[in-house]
């Protein structure tokens, strides 16, 4: 759970069954702004990733540590207004926009291209799997190692994205709609 208080957040370690905080990283040297921390996700090892909805400039992502709940703040690219974060399943942490960045934790370095997304996006699975994103009236699907847009499927309105266990694509939509597409056919 992610709470902001004078503009500082803190992140809490919550229990799955009971809901009962276990523990709670507080983040010194957070440049907080009203959003606070807007995007996270769970990395394979069981840390936490958190975003700022992205100004172009100042940006920053955190990293909470599960073993010890100490916290790594690193600067984010300049660029667009980020939106959407994921953590793929080789511990990559990716920022999406118009543009994509793609955070490497063990050399803290970013790679990014512009790909014509607009949100939300979520990392497909496997060697071959894709980044997919938002991107309007479509979903773009971008190669994770070449930074290339590959696949390009139209939907009801993309906003938000999710992959389910049959891995298909899931795009909801600003509004009321909800796209599923088949990332082989479309």
């Amino acid at each position: 759970g992610i709470t902001q208080q004078n503009a500082q957040p803190e992140i809490r370690l919550l229990n799955g069954d009971t809901g009962e905080t276990e523990e709670i990283a507080q983040l010194a040297g957070w440049e907080g702004d009203q959003w606070g921390i807007y995007g996270g996700a769970v990395d394979g090892d069981g840390n936490f990733w958190g975003s700022q909805l992205g100004a172009a400039t100042n940006d920053q992502i955190v990293k909470v540590n599960i073993d010890d709940m100490t916290t790594e703040i690193f600067a984010a690219p300049n660029g667009p207004w980020w939106y959407g974060m994921t953590v793929d399943d080789e511990g990559y942490v990716w920022l999406c926009s118009s543009t994509v960045g793609r955070f490497d934790p063990e050399t803290e370095t970013w790679d990014t291209a512009v790909v014509g997304g607009s949100a939300g996006c979520m990392a497909d699975a496997g060697n071959d799997g894709l980044l997919w994103m938002a991107a309007g009236q479509n979903v773009v699907g971008v190669n994770r190692q070449t930074l290339a847009v590959e696949e390009t499927w139209p939907s009801n309105g993309a906003y938000g994205v999710s992959i389910d266990f049959d891995g298909y694509v899931w795009a909801v939509s600003f509004g009321t709609n909800a796209t599923r597409v088949d990332p082989e056919t479309g």
